[in-house]
Formats: structure tokens, C-alpha cells, sequence
């Protein structure tokens, strides 16, 4: 079952990463303690919306924090 990580997990992957699990262990373990969301096609254009969006606003960040020093 692929799952897209919420959080990151040791020994499985980091934040916004697909990765493939058992169903028992995203069902139990990982869907409860919202640490990992299914795999399907809106979720995961949700997940890259996302992710552009935070490289947009750290870009903007550092540039703000360049101009200050």
C-alpha cells in the first residue's frame, strides 16, 4: 500500500515521501497517529501543492533575511 508521510519516520522516509508499506501498518499504526495519508491522485497534488508553496516561502524568507544582513 503507498502511502504519502506527514511526518518524518525513522528507517521508512521523510516528510511528503511515497513510500510503500503493509496495509496492517498504515491502518494501525500510521493512519491513526496521522503521521501518513493513502496515496491517491487528489492527495498527492495536494502534497506537491504544498511543497511548492513552502519552497516559495522559504525562497522569499532568505531573501528577506539576506537583505537585513
Amino acid at each position: 500500500m503507498e502511502v504519502i508521510l506527514q511526518k518524518s519516520v525513522d528507517n521508512l522516509g521523510e516528510s511528503g515521501e511515497i513510500v510503500n508499506v503493509t496495509p496492517g501498518y498504515a491502518r494501525n499504526y500510521l493512519f491513526p497517529k496521522k503521521i501518513a495519508i493513502k496515496a491517491t491522485p487528489s492527495n498527492i497534488a495536494l502534497v506537491k501543492r504544498q511543497q511548492s508553496m513552502l519552497k516559495t516561502f522559504e525562497a522569499k524568507a532568505k531573501k528577506e533575511c539576506e537583505e537585513l544582513a
